[in-house]
């Protein structure tokens, strides 16, 4: 009996360890917050669908060490009648994480933080799946304002329309419109991955996203975002982000910018990004559509030390006032590889209409581009700058074409010399080197953005390009397909060409030939946004990596074509899908291979 009764009060205890707490209205959710603060419990308040006008502005306090989740059920809606802030939240322990999930935060207004204003210490902040439009910020952060000493800041899936930080008196006010994640600490990351930014306005930067760790070590992932018309009067209309403190990584990747502007003075239209040293890698992302009245009216990016990885991005129809109108970078030291992107109908006032690139010391290596339909008034498609002697540059296998004249300028204290490329006009020019010609290269559809090369053998096209084959002879196209390079004896020119190279959307993440052709379990699993696959290929090989339901509908195709020995890895943004199970099938030959994944919104 008494071992009975201890077994009773174990189970006792361990279920109160979590408060849960179901709210309707104001009162009940701020009688829930305050409960929640002192009860020595890891707290859930669900919050009911509903209406609730705030008045005044829900806080929550708490120096204990344990987590606060709010559960938005129903899509519950806080409104803060355009008059006071909605939700105040800090917390000073290691484990005092908050999450916020599932709520719609609307005409918020306060100094830091309209709809919402969160600091913590070293616990970590989640918020995902809200709902912020129509919010105001007196200083800084109209929608969202996170702050965190040490913790760690995640935003997932959310939407940010027409947030504003308006303020005029100055820095650091009027930053941020929709959202502002800053955090202090050595070693912190900030993740923003499959969020909406629409119609958001700031007075200075930043009037989507403003993503700022101060501290070294730090890391940024900011994936699967859109961007879409928002207006900043300095830097950064789509996304800002800025790491001073030292050896950071910035992963940026799989983000659409369209239509978003830096109007008075500042750069980066679409995406502005600064690092003080450390590897940056900006692929996969479209940026379409851009202004800014300085420098890169798509992309703005300083690098003042490290790697910089710049690949498989497409700049269309962006403006500048200044030098890059589809992207504008700088390298102080260190190495910078620019490949497989393509820059169309990109137009700057100045120099660079596709690209313009500057270093101080570092290595420019620029190659497998297609640029086409730019115009500047010095290098139509690519204009490069040396401020020092010591700095190199390599400039192979790229296309410059239908541009305005020169394609292609340099200048300050180092050469290019530009081999294996077509370039509208090169003939004569000093950079105009090995391999090179000036031939029209017949893409399958430029005005439907489509920058294959016509292939008449092998693709059905009307013409066979001369960049077919007329790459460096040392290289080959390690995938030979039409979507793909085409090579017969060497690889192509242009962005879809070189060795080594994979489709977009496919990283190689080790070259060492595994033993078997393999699928491994995807990473998160379950995963609420998107997730990893990884996959081994033993030998060249044309392989299928599809994804289905559990009726066996198929849902979608990851990648269908042929590639080299090595370990690959992709990610399935699954966020505008049902949840649920679903099948990764990896097909090579007569093998099929699969995986059960579980997404849950």
């Amino acid at each position: 009996m008494k071992k009975a009764l201890l077994i009773i009060a174990l189970i006792v205890n361990h279920f109160s360890f979590a408060g849960n707490f179901t709210v309707s209205n104001t009162s009940q959710f701020q009688t829930a917050l305050n409960s929640s603060a002192a009860n020595s419990q890891n707290d859930t308040i669900n919050v009911l669908a509903g209406i609730y006008n705030i008045n005044p502005a829900l806080t929550f306090s708490s120096n204990e060490n344990f987590s606060l989740f709010i559960k938005g059920t129903g899509n519950p809606v806080l409104d803060g009648a355009n008059l006071r802030q909605l939700l105040s939240f800090s917390t000073t322990a290691v484990n005092a994480d908050i999450i916020i999930e599932g709520l719609t935060l609307q005409h918020g207004r306060a100094d830091y933080g309209g709809g919402l204003n969160i600091q913590t210490q070293t616990a970590d902040v989640i918020i995902r799946n809200c709902t912020v439009n129509d919010n105001t910020a007196n200083y800084v952060a109209g929608g969202i304002n996170v702050f965190s000493n040490n913790g760690s800041v995640t935003v997932i899936s959310c939407t940010f329309n027409r947030n504003t930080s308006p303020n005029t008196s100055g820095y650091p006010y009027g930053n941020a419109g929709g959202l502002f994640v800053q955090t202090d600490g050595t070693g912190t990351t900030i993740r923003l991955t499959g969020c909406t930014f629409n119609l958001n306005t700031s007075q200075r930067d930043a009037a989507g996203a403003m993503l700022y760790p101060l501290g070294a070590n730090s890391t940024v992932t900011a994936d699967n975002n859109l961007f879409t018309s928002n207006t900043a009067k300095e830097s950064g209309g789509g996304c800002w982000i800025r790491s001073p403190g030292g050896n950071s990584v910035i992963l940026y990747y799989n983000n659409t910018l369209n239509g978003n502007s830096c109007t008075v003075g500042g750069n980066g239209g679409g995406t502005y990004i600064q690092i003080s040293s450390g590897t940056m890698n900006v692929y996969d992302n479209i940026h379409t559509g851009n202004n800014s009245v300085w420098q890169g009216g798509g992309l703005w990016v300083e690098h003042s030390g490290g790697i910089m990885n710049i690949y498989r991005n497409r700049f269309i129809n962006n403006i500048s006032g200044e030098p890059g109108a589809g992207a504008s970078l700088f390298l102080d030291y260190g190495t910078a590889k620019i490949y497989h992107n393509i820059f169309n109908r990109n137009r700057s006032s100045s120099a660079g209409g596709g690209l313009n690139v500057s270093a101080t010391t570092g290595s420019i290596n620029i190659f497998n581009n297609t640029l086409f339909s730019n115009s500047a008034t010095e290098g139509g498609d690519v204009n490069i700058y040396f401020d020092n002697s010591s700095a190199s540059s390599y400039f192979i296998n790229n296309i410059l074409y239908n541009s305005s004249l020169p394609s292609l300028s340099v200048s300050g204290q180092q050469s290019v010399t530009a081999r294996y490329c077509d370039i509208k006009g090169g003939t004569g020019q000093t950079w105009f080197g090995t391999g090179c010609f000036d031939r029209y290269p017949f893409f399958r559809d430029t005005s439907g953005g489509d920058f294959h090369l016509q292939d008449s053998l092998h693709c059905g096209n009307q013409r066979f390009s001369s960049c077919i084959d007329a790459g460096n002879p040392e290289i080959t196209d390690s995938l030979v397909n039409c979507s793909w390079g085409l090579n017969l004896a060497r690889c192509d020119i242009g962005a879809y060409g070189g060795k080594g190279n994979i489709p977009i959307g496919i990283n190689i993440i080790n070259t060492n030939v595994p033993e078997n052709f393999c699928l491994f379990q995807n990473y998160p699993n379950p995963f609420n946004s998107a997730t990893k696959i990884k996959f081994g290929v033993a030998e060249n090989s044309v392989i299928d990596l599809k994804v289905f339901d559990v009726q066996g509908k198929l849902t979608a195709v990851l990648f269908t074509g042929k590639l080299g020995p090595g370990l690959y890895e992709t990610n399935w943004n699954a966020i505008n899908y049902s949840s649920g199970v679903y099948f990764v099938k990896f097909t090579h030959g007569s093998q099929i291979q699969t995986k059960k994944i579980l997404f849950i919104k």
